[in-house]
């Protein structure tokens, strides 16, 4: 392979050697030049087949960031980022790689600006953790940097690790219907995540034909805002005659909020209504009620990105893949079937 140099970039984009070492090493903005050269400069690179000098050049860091949307407390006290943290730490350590956590302040994503960790080349590669803007992502990868989505998908460019929102919800809804469940309504958070806005196709495209959507929306995904939003749908509806025989959450988190409210308002889960969640937050019972869900290995998701990106960075290749991790439905004790006299 022929290498391209930077001064080929400059004199293909029209622009100075100085302007396009600055867009390729993440310092445009500081240096004065606009967004769309930089633009220009890393499509033009991008076209000639430039390969970032930190990759040709340097000797392995063996350490990987990790890019979080949220405080590190958060995804430590979210069971699902945790397990998934858990699960990269293991796999990176089988090959003696490490762990340097990375939390872009919101202004920075909006303007673009590369983490510390990759514009100091502190880092081999970078797992993203939770969703983050399509376009910021975009940088990374134009910047060169090797890098692993963690349950979400940004281009067929990009590895991804996912579950797969609308196949999960397809299988839900189909446990549901073999327990008798035909009315069947979804809550959800309404600031949807690529994950979260296929659960809710897979609910739509799995009810009866001549059984209406009944979609509650809360303003995050927690367990006080399950809570809150079925309190509110409640308080405008007949509680001794709802639209469904069950409910279907997004997460555990709103499937327990949700069981909260029922029982507040005089209602038995299960055998008033039945609700399940989504992605086996509590495998160890420290929730208040037997939560049926879906399951998903959240430490195989952790080792199966870690792995993807090591192998990327050893073997210095590209190749993105996407992998699906698969869910299962988890049978507890907060749905049973409808009974002989019909859904309740």
């Amino acid at each position: 392979m022929v290498k391209v140099t930077q001064k080929q970039i400059a004199e293909a984009a029209g622009v100075s050697p100085a302007a396009v070492s600055a867009a390729l090493s993440g310092q445009a903005e500081a240096r004065g030049i606009s967004p769309d050269t930089a633009e220009r400069i890393l499509e033009v690179g991008r076209s000639l087949g430039y390969v970032p000098a930190q990759r040709r050049e340097r000797a392995l860091a063996r350490t990987i960031g990790l890019v979080l949307r949220q405080r590190v407390r958060f995804f430590l006290n979210n069971p699902f980022y945790a397990s998934i943290y858990s699960g990269i730490v293991e796999e990176l350590a089988r090959h003696d790689f490490h762990v340097l956590f990375s939390l872009p302040q919101e202004e920075l994503v909006d303007r673009l600006s590369l983490p510390r960790v990759v514009s100091q080349r502190k880092v081999d590669g970078l797992i993203l953790l939770g969703e983050l803007p399509f376009d910021y992502v975009g940088r990374l990868v134009d910047f060169g940097v090797r890098l692993v989505c963690v349950n979400f998908e940004h281009s067929p460019e990009v590895t991804s690790v996912l579950i797969d929102g609308r196949a999960e919800a397809t299988a839900a809804m189909a446990y549901l219907h073999q327990l008798g469940h035909c009315r069947i309504a979804y809550l959800c958070d309404q600031n949807g995540s690529q994950h979260s806005l296929g659960r809710l196709e897979g609910y739509r495209a799995n009810l009866p034909a001549d059984v209406a959507a009944c979609v509650i929306e809360a303003d995050g995904g927690d367990i006080e805002n399950g809570e809150r939003a079925i309190r509110e749908y409640l308080g405008r509806h007949d509680r001794r005659a709802l639209p469904f025989s069950c409910l279907l959450a997004e997460n555990d988190f709103l499937a327990m909020g949700a069981i909260r409210a029922f029982r507040e308002a005089g209602l038995s889960v299960p055998d008033d209504v039945g609700v399940m969640g989504g992605q086996d937050f509590d495998p160890q019972g420290r929730f208040d009620c037997a939560l049926t869900t879906t399951g998903v290995s959240k430490t195989a998701m952790g080792h199966l990105a870690a792995r993807a990106l090591v192998e990327a960075i050893i073997e210095d290749r590209d190749q993105a893949v996407k992998m699906v991790v698969p869910t299962t439905i988890v049978e507890r004790g907060s749905v049973r079937p409808v009974s002989p006299e019909g859904e309740s």
